[in-house]
C-alpha cells in the first residue's frame, strides 16, 4: 500500500482540473485532442501507482509542452468559431455594427474628459480658484503683446524693520544699459493682503519710479486675499524640525514665488528670481544676456543658471519650464523651504538611484549652471523673517564702489552744513562730485545751504540719501527743500519767515522736483 502526502494531493488535484479544463476546449482539433490526451493519460497514470514520485512533478518541460498545445488549440477554436460568426450574421447585422461605432465616433465622449489637477487640489483650502488666482491690484501700462526678453520678479513683504525695496529697484533701474531698458520687465509682487500697505507701497513706487511704470519697464501687482490661508490654522505640523513661526514664513514664501511666477509665465523668454533686499552689479542685463547667447551658441543644455550663490536669488529659467516649477513647488509648499525644492527638483531629473552622491551631483551641474561672477549681492540685515538677522554675502560678487553715484553737472555755488562731517567725507566734496557726503550725529534744525554764484534757472532738482547696508540711515521724511527765487512769486506755496518758498519735502529719504523753471532764476536752495 502506497500512503499519498498532502502536496501530493494537491498534485492530483491539479492534474484533474487541467483534464477536465481540456476535455471543454479541444473537441475541435483531434490531432491537438490526442497529444494532450497523451500527457493527461501519462499523469493519471503515475497516480495510479504506474511510475514513480518524480514522473508525478509537473516539470517546467512539460508545462511548457502542455502550454504549446493549448495555445495551438485554442487558436483552432477562434478560427472555427470566427468563421461560424462570419458565415452565420447577416447584412442587418453588420449594418446595426456599423451604426454603432459611428455613433461612438460622433459622440464628444464629454463624460470620459480627462481632469488635469487644478490647484485647489495641492492647496485644499481654496474654494473658489478663479477668485484665488486674480490679482487685487496690477499696476502695469506693458502691453500682453509685448514680451520682454528678460523678466524679473521682485517679491516683496512687510518687515517690522528697515524696507530695502526702493534701493533695490534704484539699482536694478539704474543698472540695466538705456539699449536693454524696453527688453527687460521688472514685476514687484506686493505680497500681502493690507491694502493700506499696498497702496502705501505702491505710492512710493509711483514716486520714485514713476518714469519706469508709464514706459513698462516696471510693473506692480498684489494677491487676492483668497490664495492665502489661515496659517495658524491650517499649518501645524513642525516640518523639517523647525519652529511653527518658521514654517508659516517658509510656507508662505513658497506661495508667494508661485504666485509670482505665474503671473510672470507669460511676459518674457526668460525668468529671474529675485528678492526685495538685493543689489546688482552694473550691465547685468547684458551679462545674462551674453551667457544666454554663449550656452545656446554651443548647444549647451541647461535648466537654471545661478547668477548668485544665495538662496534663490539670482536664479534665471526658461520660462517655457516655470510651470514644472510652480506645480513642484505648490505641492511641497509647507514641507521645504524654497530653494531646497528646485535642488530636489532638478535631482529628480537627472540623478540615478543605483549611483552616488558624486555622480549626481555632476548631474544636477550639468542642468544647474553657475556664472563665474555674481551680478546680485544680498543686503538686508535684518531678514523677513521677524527677529532673524541675515548676515550672508555672496563672495562672488565683486562691484565695490556701486553705492556711489557720480555726477559733475551741478552749478557752481557755495555750499555749507550745519551737520558734521565723518573723516573726509565733506558737503562740499559731494556737491561736485568727488565724493559722497557722510553726516554724522544729526539734529533737528540742522541744514544745508547752495548759494548760487549767479542766479541760476534750475531744470530740476534730485537729492538722495541712505546706504544699501544701513538704508534708515537718510533724511527724514519731515525735511523741507527751499529756495529763494531773485524775483517774488505769487503762488500757493508756503513762504518762511526768513523768505524761503518751500517746494517740497523728502519721502523715504529721497526728493525730485522738476518743476523749478517755473520759479525763473534762483538764488538759493535749503535743505
Amino acid at each position: 500500500m502506497r500512503f499519498i502526502s498532502r502536496n501530493r494531493y494537491r498534485k492530483i488535484g491539479v492534474g484533474i482540473l487541467f483534464a477536465l479544463f481540456l476535455v471543454l476546449i479541444i473537441s475541435h482539433s483531434q490531432q491537438s485532442l490526442n497529444s494532450v490526451k497523451n500527457i493527461i493519460t501519462r499523469q493519471t497514470s503515475m497516480i495510479a501507482g504506474k511510475g514513480n514520485d518524480k514522473d508525478l512533478e509537473w516539470t517546467p518541460e512539460k508545462l511548457k509542452q502542455f502550454m504549446h498545445l493549448l495555445d495551438k488549440q485554442n487558436h483552432n477554436i477562434y478560427n472555427n468559431s470566427y468563421h461560424s460568426f462570419s458565415t452565420n450574421t447577416n447584412n442587418n447585422n453588420n449594418n446595426n455594427f456599423r451604426q454603432l461605432i459611428q455613433s461612438t465616433a460622433n459622440s464628444s465622449h464629454s463624460e470620459y474628459k480627462l481632469q488635469f489637477p487644478s490647484l485647489s487640489q495641492y492647496l485644499t483650502y481654496i474654494s473658489d480658484e478663479q477668485s484665488a488666482l486674480t490679482p487685487s491690484f496690477v499696476l502695469s501700462k506693458r502691453s500682453p503683446l509685448n514680451k520682454a526678453s528678460l523678466v524679473f520678479g521682485v517679491p516683496h513683504i512687510k518687515r517690522s524693520k528697515e524696507s530695502y525695496l526702493q534701493l533695490t529697484l534704484y539699482f536694478l533701474i539704474k543698472n540695466i544699459k538705456p539699449w536693454d531698458l524696453n527688453d527687460t520687465h521688472i514685476i514687484v509682487f506686493i505680497a500681502e493682503t493690507d491694502m493700506n500697505y499696498v497702496m502705501n507701497t505702491t505710492r512710493m513706487i509711483v514716486h520714485h519710479f514713476e518714469e519706469y511704470i508709464n514706459s513698462g519697464i516696471l510693473a506692480v501687482i498684489s494677491p487676492s486675499p483668497t490664495y492665502y490661508p489661515d496659517f495658524n490654522k491650517l499649518y501645524k505640523k513642525q516640518t523639517l524640525g523647525d519652529p511653527l513661526k518658521r514654517v508659516h514664513w517658509r510656507t508662505k514664501q513658497n506661495l508667494d514665488f508661485a504666485y509670482l511666477m505665474m503671473y510672470a509665465y507669460t511676459k518674457g523668454d526668460y525668468y529671474v528670481q529675485l528678492e526685495d533686499d538685493v543689489v546688482s552689479t552694473p550691465d547685468y542685463v547684458g551679462l545674462i544676456k551674453e551667457a544666454i547667447i554663449d550656452l545656446n551658441k554651443n548647444k549647451t543644455e541647461w535648466f537654471t543658471i545661478r547668477f548668485c550663490r544665495l538662496g534663490f536669488i539670482g536664479q534665471m529659467l526658461k520660462s517655457q519650464d516655470l510651470p514644472q516649477l510652480i506645480t513642484f513647488m505648490l505641492i511641497f509648499h509647507e514641507d521645504q523651504p524654497s530653494d531646497w525644492l528646485l535642488d530636489y527638483l532638478i535631482q529628480t531629473r537627472v540623478c540615478r538611484k543605483d549611483k552616488d552622491a558624486k555622480d549626481c551631483r555632476q548631474r544636477k551641474d550639468s542642468l544647474w549652471r553657475t556664472h563665474k561672477t555674481s551680478l546680485f549681492q544680498h543686503i538686508g540685515y535684518h531678514s523677513s523673517l521677524d527677529g532673524k538677522v541675515q548676515k550672508l554675502k555672496d563672495k562672488f560678487f565683486k562691484t565695490k564702489t556701486f553705492s556711489y553715484i557720480v555726477h559733475k553737472d551741478n552749478p557752481p555755488a557755495d555750499v555749507i552744513t550745519s551737520l558734521k562731517s565723518f573723516k573726509d567725507h565733506t558737503i562740499s566734496k559731494s556737491y561736485k562730485g568727488d565724493d559722497y557726503f557722510w553726516a554724522i550725529n544729526p539734529k533737528d534744525g540742522d541744514h544745508i545751504i547752495i548759494t548760487f554764484n549767479e542766479p541760476t534757472v534750475l531744470d530740476e532738482l534730485t537729492i538722495n540719501s541712505g546706504n544699501f547696508e544701513h538704508p534708515n540711515d537718510k533724511i527724514p521724511d519731515e525735511t523741507t527743500v527751499e529756495i529763494i527765487p531773485q524775483i517774488s512769486q505769487n503762488s500757493s506755496f508756503v513762504v518762511t519767515s526768513d523768505g524761503y518758498y518751500i517746494i517740497g519735502s523728502f519721502v523715504d529719504g529721497f526728493i525730485k522736483i522738476t518743476n523749478l523753471k517755473d520759479f525763473g532764476l534762483i538764488n538759493k536752495l535749503r535743505v
